[in-house]
């Protein structure tokens, strides 16, 4: 798993849009390889942070205000998760 930088904001890949229709579909698409992304509105709130700039650290203390489970458990979902991103190269280091 790549290691994520707790301390750093990270950012869409500049060819990846990212869609709300109607606080009731939430999805990803990547225009340079044609993958569009279903997202659940957990995800999509993450994927949102990351867009604004927001550094992975907040990111996990927004999200443990929105969810009862232990901070570690988020910290540990949202590294695998970043670094799927991350691979993917939907989002990069700022």
């Amino acid at each position: 798993m790549l290691e994520i930088n707790k301390a750093r904001a990270y950012q869409l890949s500049g060819t990846v849009t990212l869609k709300n229709i109607l606080n009731e579909a939430y999805f990803m698409l990547d225009s340079a390889t044609g993958n569009q992304y279903d997202l659940t509105e957990m995800e999509y709130k993450i994927v949102s942070l990351i867009d604004s700039g927001t550094v992975f650290a907040e990111v996990v203390a927004q999200i443990a205000l929105e969810y009862s489970a232990p901070m570690e458990q988020i910290t540990t979902d949202l590294e695998e998760y970043f670094a799927s991103l991350l691979n993917a190269g939907i989002i990069m280091e700022s």
